[in-house]
């Protein structure tokens, strides 16, 4: 029987289509220091895309100095705590003490190993931010759009912001109203239905470093 697959840095698709590179702009940008300087959260995310688009032209595509700088942004950026254990499910609870602390420190350079590496075709794509709305929780939703590049209309993208100890985080991105914290929960989900958690962690472990 095929074992599910986790998506790593030579997954099947050679090239990310350019909605999944406009998305990425958005997850990957902005450290504490600047998020506490936001003032809000729509602030906040104008920011990030700056932040990363600045990033992106002054080093070159799959550069190890672009994935770095990538990879240390995205760990500040988002709220990885609560994100790992939102896509780990209900298997969160099949977790014992040291792999639940040893897949809290992988998975934040997991995703960020991901993520780096597909900016390695950003494309000019440029987004504006368009309103921001209350979401359940005391998190804020703020709703962009993206354009230009390969898009021959604009794309819609939310993204949900929380603020801990004075600092905004990035909670979940939808594109077109797909989640990206539900798709990750189902990819780990599906693996892990066949698999052991340490398996799991295993994969990851080894995904990141790359």
């Amino acid at each position: 029987m095929t074992r599910p697959r986790l998506h790593d840095r030579s997954g099947r698709r050679r090239r990310a289509p350019p909605v999944l590179l406009c998305l990425l702009v958005l997850l990957t940008a902005w450290g504490p220091a600047a998020a506490a300087a936001s003032d809000t959260p729509e602030a906040f995310v104008g920011k990030v895309g700056q932040d990363v688009v600045d990033v992106l032209k002054s080093t070159r595509p799959a550069s190890e100095d672009r994935q770095k700088k990538l990879q240390g942004i995205f760990v500040e950026a988002f709220d990885t705590t609560t994100i790992a254990r939102f896509v780990m499910g209900r298997h969160w609870r099949r977790l014992g003490e040291d792999e639940r602390k040893r897949y809290l420190e992988i998975f934040p350079a997991y995703v960020a190993s991901i993520y780096a590496t597909r900016f390695a075709e950003y494309g000019g794509e440029k987004f504006e931010v368009l309103k921001a709305q209350p979401a359940p929780g005391g998190q804020t939703l703020v709703e962009t759009a993206i354009s230009g590049g390969d898009q021959k209309q604009p794309v819609a993208v939310g993204i949900r912001v929380s603020k801990d100890g004075g600092a905004f985080r990035m909670i979940d991105v939808k594109v077109e109203g797909v989640s990206l914290l539900v798709t990750k929960r189902d990819e780990f989900g599906a693996f892990l239905a066949r698999n052991e958690p340490d398996e799991l962690i295993e994969r990851l472990a080894k995904i990141a470093e790359k």
